[in-house]
């Protein structure tokens, strides 16, 4: 049985030196035959975070040779990197028929034309930042319930909360024909609800007009909620007897594809009275872009001085014959 112990002991020392023996042979090697080199990541484009693109890996020496006359022929050719004394790899041309210098290398990158590349890329933007605001389409069908499904709205639903209240269609409206109602002479939380497709990450608007009577008790009033959400939006309530007032409330839907669309009688709490919804709207928040100062974008970034492995990609370039 101790010979078990022993032979593990004597497989990992045989593996250990296997280790070191390769990695010794690596580094000989390198330094031999090539060297190491630092390519810089390259800054990524804030628009296209802002606009929800995803970010592409993209090395600071292909914003280099990108622009570089079209009349050159890049088949086939290399790139000419020049290396600091910290190792880092600036673009200084293209692979041509003169000698290189002693801190020059040469790299095979994907050299293409400004036809086939640059011409097809939006044009870079500067930092930016968010500016004024428009509201999209109306996300909502029927949010003003002229449409009927039987003796109710076509589209939407009630739901206990808790207590008892009553629903119906109402002749009372701000415009058109018909608002919604829900009246509850006990101490009540209810809801007419609606379930919406909406885009993940985005911001909304949701707003609608509401009438009040007799609205009391512990709960808000009469307010708009988004239920199934776990940040819990809910506007102001609307509580006493008030004529047609507009009550809005902002969310980001997070990683949310549905919202749903309470019209709330009640709200983190219970009330009694009746109250009137009509003209429930929902609309996604859209930002103009706009220039932005760049040293107020980019400051508390990370500093050009930090270590290496944070801002750049080290690779292994063959020593040139």
């Amino acid at each position: 049985m101790k010979k078990i112990p022993e032979l593990i002991i004597s497989v990992l020392i045989i593996g250990i030196i296997f280790y070191v023996f390769q990695f010794s042979a690596s580094r000989d090697r390198l330094a031999t035959e090539g060297r190491e080199i630092f390519l810089e990541l390259a800054p990524v484009d804030p628009l296209s975070l802002l606009q929800g693109q995803y970010m592409r890996i993209e090395f600071a020496v292909e914003r280099g040779w990108l622009p570089l006359p079209q009349e050159i022929n890049y088949e086939g050719k290399r790139a000419v990197l020049k290396i600091d004394e910290r190792g880092i790899a600036t673009f200084v041309g293209v692979e041509g028929n003169n000698d290189l210098g002693p801190d020059q290398v040469l790299f095979r990158g994907h050299l293409r034309k400004m036809e086939d590349w640059e011409r097809r890329r939006e044009p870079r933007s500067d930092p930016v930042q968010r500016g004024p605001f428009k509201l999209g389409k109306e996300l909502l069908v029927n949010g003003s319930f002229e449409k009927l499904s039987g003796d109710f709205a076509a589209g939407w639903t009630g739901r206990s909360f808790r207590g008892a209240a009553q629903q119906k269609l109402a002749n009372v409206a701000r415009t058109g024909k018909y608002s919604i109602e829900i009246s509850a002479d006990k101490a009540s939380e209810w809801g007419v609800a609606m379930n919406v497709p909406i885009d993940m990450n985005s911001e909304y608007e949701l707003s609608a007009w509401v009438k009040t009577e007799n609205v009391g008790g512990g709960g808000r009033g009469a307010l708009l909620y988004v239920s199934d959400h776990p940040d819990q939006p809910g506007s102001n309530g609307v509580k006493g007897t008030q004529d047609w007032t507009q009550i809005k409330l902002r969310f980001n839907s997070g990683s949310q594809k549905v919202a749903s669309i309470n019209c709330l009688f009640g709200g983190w709490g219970v009330s009694t009275g009746k109250a009137w919804w009509d003209d429930v709207s929902l609309r996604k928040v859209e930002y103009e872009t706009i220039a932005g100062d760049e040293s107020e974008v980019t400051k508390g970034d990370v500093e050009r001085d930090g270590p290496l492995s944070e801002h750049y990609v080290k690779l292994e370039i063959p020593q040139r014959t």
